[in-house]
């Protein structure tokens, strides 16, 4: 289901940062704005470093990235019609 929701963000280029750093950690880790880069857990600080991380990639970059997840992983309707 993970990756049905991070192909959607892709094709949609919502959040790409998230859904990059989704991919990396396996899931969503909520960071609160106050708290970005001091007293995070392991799993926020690696959820913000794999979110600047896309964030540093050029434009060509961040598309061949969703490009990529794209093809690899089907789309959230997809996985949403074949278990109704």
């Amino acid at each position: 289901m993970l990756h049905a929701v991070v192909s959607t963000m892709a094709e949609l280029r919502n959040n790409c940062s998230v859904a990059y750093a989704m991919l990396k950690v396996g899931g969503f880790v909520e960071v609160p704005e106050d708290r970005f880069g001091k007293d995070l857990s392991p799993l926020e600080t690696k959820f913000a470093d794999a979110m600047r991380e896309y964030d540093q990639m050029t434009f060509d970059q961040g598309c061949e990235w969703a490009e990529r997840v794209q093809r690899r992983y089907p789309r959230l309707i997809e996985v949403v019609e074949a278990i109704r």
